[in-house]
């Protein structure tokens, strides 16, 4: 089984043990990738909550659902088994936190999934559906699943963010043609986890991404007029990165519509409407939340001047 293990202001010790418990993880056949946290998907966070930077990457793995361990001076009580306190300890240790934390994640995702624990094909959608916006049906999104898309086989493994081929070619005709009409029962769900098809593995988010706007013309203008994403995309491999990073910053900032500012910013709308449709699809749009309202500025005390001070203000030409 792989993981991505992720860290956040760790002190040197602290990260030296978690280094330790990684590679001790593969004794028990856990490969952990670790790297250090960057706002995209992962399995598990090691941080140090008594920073003010881990508390903050604390509470976006709290609020996402992430397996989360928090070295923290005081006692931290969770109220998912997924996520838990851990003091100093030995490697040995964290290595038995860390089991527990990712067994409990597990738990939540099959329960939350039901119907993975083998391969299936789900029911095919009647009509002109693109793979693209086939991607983005409940069936699918999300979820672990090979895929045919325009004969070309290929591995979706949403739960790692990835997407895998046989090789380049596979890859490139795949997301070329994310706009074309999908294949009856083109897509089959897997157990999560499974080994991918092949050893090429871009980004799922950037693979979409490409993918959609190489076929922005002719995909069907998204719903709503509220969207919001739950995760940072990981759009590092992207061709193209700015303008989807521009929309992305957009909407997590949940403050106006994003097709107005794509407006001003010179930002087509097919742009925006491609990014909608990938974002989706990789199961990062969450859809219908409005944008939270500013809360109203405090009032400021009314100041109060006394004669002295009055006077030093009118003598270096302050307003007061």
């Amino acid at each position: 089984m792989r993981i991505d293990l992720r860290t956040a202001a760790l002190t040197d010790s602290e990260d030296q043990r978690v280094r330790i418990a990684a590679n001790l993880l593969g004794a028990v056949r856990i490969e952990a990738k670790l790297s250090p946290w960057d706002g995209t998907r992962c399995d598990v966070v090691i941080v140090n909550a008594d920073d003010a930077y881990g508390r903050r990457v604390m509470e976006l793995a709290q609020k996402r659902g992430i397996g989360l361990l928090a070295y923290a001076s005081q006692a931290i009580h969770f109220d998912k088994a997924s996520q838990c306190h851990v003091a100093e300890g030995t490697a040995v240790f964290l290595v038995s936190a860390l089991r527990c934390v990712i067994d409990a994640a597990r738990k939540h995702d099959s329960a939350a999934s039901p119907g993975t624990a083998a391969a299936s094909p789900a029911p095919a959608r009647h009509g002109n559906f693109s793979a693209l916006m086939e991607l983005t049906h409940d069936a699918w999104r999300g979820r672990d699943i090979d895929a045919d898309i325009a004969g070309r086989r290929i591995s979706i493994r949403a739960s790692r963010g990835r997407v895998m081929a046989g090789t380049l070619s596979d890859m490139l005709a795949a997301r070329d043609a994310l706009g074309k009409c999908a294949e009856p029962h083109g897509f089959t769900a897997v157990p999560e986890r499974r080994p991918g098809i092949g050893e090429i593995s871009w980004s799922l988010d950037a693979f979409l991404v490409d993918g959609a706007l190489r076929c922005r013309q002719s995909l069907p203008t998204f719903a709503g007029s509220a969207y919001s994403l739950r995760d940072w995309p990981d759009l590092g491999s992207a061709g193209e990165t700015l303008t989807p990073l521009r929309i992305a910053s957009w909407l997590q900032q949940r403050s106006g519509s994003v097709q107005e500012r794509a407006k001003k910013a010179g930002i087509g709308a097919d742009e925006v409407n491609a990014c909608l449709w990938a974002f989706h699809a990789s199961n990062l749009l969450v859809i219908g939340e409005p944008p939270a309202a500013p809360a109203p500025p405090a009032a400021l005390p009314a100041r109060v001047a006394t004669p002295l001070l009055s006077k030093l203000a009118a003598r270096f030409g302050l307003a007061w």
